[in-house]
């Protein structure tokens, strides 16, 4: 399509979920076409400019049916930049000239993730204030997308603000924009509002908006509100890893601990628990629960048969603790040996320097005893033991306790 004297508009498709590019162009319509169409902001407040002066002119006709024609072919960003460019720097375009070709350029430089000029192109074409309101405000929401992709969440929810209040409109991914900037600011509790506004008011709300939903109401304090919605996503969504560990995160803020666990637990049932944090998360939650040393071992030992779980001091201490609580010292003790080097203190070899003493080990126990007292950190209770250890005989054991921690 070649452009005349009048130009058709283009329309930007609103974003589907969650911020993270921007609106992309429909194909340009001629202005007798779009005037034919449904206003998408019937209650702008923005007059409509005169369809007589959203024409191009003669010299940057050109220029523009290029753009159009190359704008959606990633190969040709540059020349579509150049072609911009070389629009806007031109004395003799009119307002129209520089507000179409940089919206298109926005676009372009948004989805090539330069947001820095997307952001300059998109308040060129607001400031040339020659489009018409659906593609200003199409060019005004990109503008909002962009800044919030560049994390310059003040500007984003200052724009989108803007947007809202002159369209006079309640769109669901604009106030979703808002919301998210006004979280990204520290400012929980107006974006619990702006983020429910955004679910109410859109007829196929994102999973992702109700999360944030429920973070921003964590955040502000409603705590018992934002338990409420992460259980309702968890239940919704019982094979999503987010709303399973958010669900878990305020259970465990709220001193619920056992079910933080039994979600936990399901989560592992459904194959859910993919990271070394989820099964580290799990058996460190799951060590001081008394009667589930088994378990404890069993977590242990699936992810690291996955590889999903990597061998470190916590490993091995809570290796070493749950089979010792079941009775099987020696499978304790080589745990104990594994562990006792990674330890920060000497309390780890004093637990093996005991359970040498049980089994009659007094050479290795006084061995144990000697690294705990090297490593340091003993409380007064520990060096008493340490001393009663040090002075052993080489033959001989006693039975001692270790303590569940």
């Amino acid at each position: 399509m070649n452009l005349n004297k009048s130009t058709g508009a283009l329309l930007a498709l609103a974003i589907a979920a969650a911020i993270g590019g921007t609106a992309l162009l429909a194909a340009p319509a001629l202005a007798a076409k779009q005037e034919a169409a449904a206003k998408l902001y019937p209650a702008a407040t923005r007059a409509e400019p005169n369809t007589k002066t959203m024409a191009v002119t003669a010299g940057n006709a050109k220029k523009i049916n290029e753009i159009i024609k190359i704008y959606a072919d990633p190969s040709k960003n540059a020349e579509v930049l150049a072609l911009t460019d070389s629009v806007l720097n031109d004395s003799k375009s009119n307002a129209f000239d520089k507000a179409y070709a940089a919206q298109i350029a926005g676009v372009v430089a948004t989805n090539a993730k330069n947001y820095a000029k997307a952001i300059s192109y998109y308040q060129t074409a607001l400031t040339a204030n020659a489009l018409s309101n659906d593609n200003h405000y199409a060019a005004m929401f990109n503008l909002a997308v962009a800044q919030s992709n560049a994390k310059d969440f003040a500007g984003a929810a200052a724009t989108a603000r803007k947007f809202l209040t002159e369209t006079n409109s309640k769109d669901p991914n604009a106030l979703y924009i808002l919301g998210t900037s006004l979280y990204e600011q520290g400012q929980y509790a107006e974006a619990a509002t702006q983020v429910k506004s955004a679910i109410d008011s859109s007829t196929t709300p994102n999973e992702s908006w109700k999360q944030l939903y429920m973070l921003a109401m964590s955040k502000s304090g409603n705590l018992t509100g934002a338990l409420a919605e992460a259980k309702a996503l968890a239940d919704r969504n019982p094979t999503n890893k987010v709303a399973q560990t958010n669900y878990i995160a305020l259970l465990q803020q709220n001193k619920q601990d056992a079910e933080a666990l039994a979600v936990m637990n399901r989560m592992r049932a459904a194959n859910l628990l993919t990271t070394d944090a989820d099964y580290r998360n799990l058996f460190l939650a799951m060590a001081p629960v008394e009667g589930a040393e088994q378990q404890v071992i069993d977590i242990i030992t699936e992810g690291l048969k996955k590889n999903i779980l990597t061998a470190d001091y916590n490993v091995y201490a809570a290796l070493a603790q749950s089979y010792y609580f079941l009775g099987q010292e020696g499978k304790a003790i080589e745990n104990f040996e594994k562990a006792g080097p990674l330890s920060s203190k000497g309390t780890t070899y004093l637990n093996l320097a005991r359970l040498y003493w049980n089994q009659g080990r007094n050479v290795d126990a006084k061995a144990a005893a000697a690294k705990a007292e090297a490593k340091g950190g003993l409380s007064a209770a520990d060096m008493k033991t340490l001393k009663e250890i040090k002075a052993l005989p080489d033959k001989g054991g006693k039975t001692v306790i270790i303590k569940k921690k």
